[in-house]
């Protein structure tokens, strides 16, 4: 999964320590929430990845473009196990 972002998200433009950033830090949160099962703690983290990227100079919608890709990702690579995450994302990215 995180080989379709690399690929898909470089070719936009997005910095490699920006994606790895983002990978590890989306990743790890959305583990944490799936296990505590409450994908809504993720909310406070796309709000903190915000002020993350405005210290970067990063647009704010380089985030949503990088989450609607994310999403993709998921729907591609996880089948079942990813629909958590998806109904998540839906809400995010249209926000």
């Amino acid at each position: 999964m995180e080989a379709h972002l690399w690929g898909i998200i470089q070719r936009k433009g997005m910095h490699e320590s920006h994606l790895e950033i983002a990978n590890e830090y989306l990743g790890r949160d959305i583990s944490a929430a799936l296990y505590f099962g409450d994908m809504n703690l993720l909310s406070e983290e796309i709000t903190w990845i915000q002020s993350l990227l405005d210290n970067y100079n990063v647009p704010k919608e380089r985030l949503f473009e990088y989450l609607a890709h994310y999403r993709k990702a998921v729907e591609t690579y996880m089948e079942e196990d990813g629909k958590p995450i998806l109904q998540w994302l839906d809400e995010v990215v249209i926000k």
